[in-house]
C-alpha cells in the first residue's frame, strides 16, 4: 500500500485548465462546469472522473485513490470529505 503525500482530488481537478478538463470530459462542457463548484462530487462528472482514474494509473502507478468519509484530517493537515490521492511521493523522480 502506497503512503506518501496526500492530495485532495478536488484540488487536482480544479488546478487543471479548462482545455484539459474538456479532454477528460470527452467534450462535455457541462461536466467541466461541475468540477468548478465549491464541493464537486464525482457523481456529477462521471466521464472526467473515470478518465482521470485511467490517466492517474498510467502516470502515477504507485498512487491510490481513497475516500475520506469522516471529514477528519488524513495527514495532520486540513480536514476534508471526499476523494484524495495517496502516494504522490517520488513523482518527480518518475
Amino acid at each position: 500500500m502506497a503512503s506518501g503525500q496526500i492530495v485532495v482530488l478536488k484540488d487536482v481537478l480544479q488546478s487543471l485548465s479548462d482545455a484539459n478538463l474538456l479532454h477528460l470530459a470527452a467534450g462535455s462542457e457541462k461536466e467541466v462546469a461541475k468540477t468548478k463548484v465549491a464541493a464537486p462530487a464525482p457523481s456529477k462528472f462521471p466521464t472526467i472522473f473515470d478518465n482521470f482514474m485511467i490517466c492517474m494509473v498510467e502516470a502515477w502507478s504507485g498512487c491510490i485513490l481513497k475516500k475520506n468519509e469522516t471529514g477528519r484530517s488524513i495527514d495532520g493537515g486540513r480536514r476534508f470529505t471526499g476523494y484524495y490521492i495517496d502516494g504522490l511521493c517520488g513523482i518527480a523522480d518518475q
